[in-house]
């Protein structure tokens, strides 16, 4: 990893086969795409329904963008691109909410685990409300 470029990771989580809830994936398809517009050091990667999968997706990279759907996140339409940081991630008020899922395990659950075994990078959570 090199010093001078934060090295990133955009991480796109979702089932194509259950229409809205793969709408991570379809992003980091279309990033994948349009590669040559990106910046050195920038990683993308298609993390399906990874559950505790996405804690090796956690290393070795300075900074992490998740991408998934997210279902009754507030007042909130649907289409809404949310972001969270990782301090609302880890909020033990939205630990059982039900609108941060890797699919398996819920995204603050596989914080919580990565937090006590790993060094975190940044990590911001992007959200596409799909109603």
């Amino acid at each position: 990893m090199s010093e001078s470029v934060p090295s990133v990771r955009i991480i796109g989580c979702g089932n194509l086969l259950m229409g809205d809830d793969g709408v991570g994936v379809r992003v980091v398809e279309a990033l994948e795409k349009m590669r040559h517009g990106l910046q050195e050091g920038v990683d993308i990667r298609d993390a399906g329904v990874c559950g505790l999968d996405l804690l090796n997706l956690l290393e070795d990279v300075d900074k992490v963008i998740i991408i998934d759907s997210v279902v009754g996140s507030g007042n909130a339409k649907k289409g809404s691109i949310l972001r969270f940081e990782i301090e609302d991630l880890l909020d033990k008020d939205n630990e059982h909410v039900g609108i941060f899922s890797a699919h398996d395990i819920g995204i603050f659950d596989i914080l919580t685990i990565a937090k006590h075994f790993q060094e975190l990078p940044e990590i911001v959570f992007f959200g596409i409300e799909v109603g």
